[in-house]
């Protein structure tokens, strides 16, 4: 259970900029916070005013049953956002940043 507030979900946890999860009795949720032009829903980029106002947005992006299982997901979630971007062009590369990026999660909560 999430209690909503007005300023966003109630209890997140804050793991690296625009990513937070919500320790719950039995699971982890993975919550992505973002910015979005406000009242584009349903909208073309080309149809969007450039000078128009950014709300913030949070979205639920997965539900682990462990703390470990999670920053995995987020790790291939993070990975799979350079390959759409171009950032990543072959397996090896993927499976390398992969292997990266959940050392370098794991070691920032480590720190914290």
């Amino acid at each position: 259970f999430t209690l909503k507030t007005k300023g966003g979900l109630y209890g997140m946890v804050k793991i690296i900029d625009g990513w937070y999860f919500i320790p719950e009795s039995n699971q982890y949720t993975l919550i992505h916070e973002y910015e979005k032009p406000k009242g584009t829903f349903g909208k073309k980029k080309s149809d969007i005013e450039d000078n128009i106002e950014m709300v913030v947005k949070q979205e639920e992006v997965g539900y682990f049953m462990s703390l470990s299982g999670m920053l995995k997901g987020l790790a291939r979630i993070l990975t799979k956002q350079k390959y759409d971007n171009g950032e990543i062009n072959n397996i090896k590369d993927f499976l390398t940043e992969l292997t990266r990026l959940e050392k370098e999660l794991k070691e920032i909560c480590k720190e914290k």
